[in-house]
């Protein structure tokens, strides 16, 4: 407010004024012989006494003045405020919302995640117990197979020992026939 006169020194001007006319009582003599000092002093006093509040009611108005023009720019910032604090809430609330739905949709994914892991889960175990039982079919198959494999060895290896032996005993029939014809032929000329 250093644009606006200051009144202190008129108050004290006026403060010492009133102090002197206080101390200074008019005299008889000077009631008498200079009547009029005193009420030129009054008078002077109250002249200033009004310039200074004429001083005072300006500076209160320029001052109510600026206290109006403060309260409007203190109404537009609450203004202001007001629809930050409300557009910070709208955010929020959309934040907020959309953090939520996030989270339902995580949630949501988790949930589908998890069942999807029980099916992936439930069908591993299916193909490990059907790839089990597929082993075991497949080993009792070469079992069966290789069982089938000995029985048909054995029987081909007996049938090579009843062939060895029945070609044997051809061959040693076919000898005996053969030494018995030769027995029975004639000697060779000479």
């Amino acid at each position: 407010m250093a644009s606006e006169p200051s009144l202190d020194p008129q108050l004290a001007v006026l403060r010492a004024a009133a102090k002197s006319m206080r101390e200074q009582r008019p005299s008889w003599f000077e009631h008498i012989f200079h009547p009029g000092r005193h009420a030129r002093r009054r008078e002077d006093f109250g002249a200033a006494v009004v310039e200074t509040m004429k001083q005072m009611i300006a500076s209160i108005s320029t001052l109510t003045a600026k206290l109006a023009e403060k309260e409007r720019e203190i109404s537009m910032l609450k203004s202001d405020i007001a629809q930050l604090r409300e557009h910070q809430e709208r955010v929020g609330r959309e934040s907020g919302e959309t953090i939520q739905s996030l989270a339902d949709r995580a949630a949501e994914m988790r949930q589908q995640l998890d069942e999807l892991t029980r099916d992936h889960a439930e069908k591993i175990e299916q193909l490990v117990a059907r790839q089990g039982e597929l082993g075991n079919e497949v080993r009792d198959r070469i079992q069966h197979a290789l069982d089938e494999q000995r029985v048909a060895i054995r029987q081909l290896s007996l049938k090579a020992s009843e062939d060895a032996i029945l070609s044997d005993r051809a061959r040693r029939a076919t000898e005996l026939k053969l030494e018995e014809l030769v027995k029975r032929l004639p000697p060779p000329r000479k």
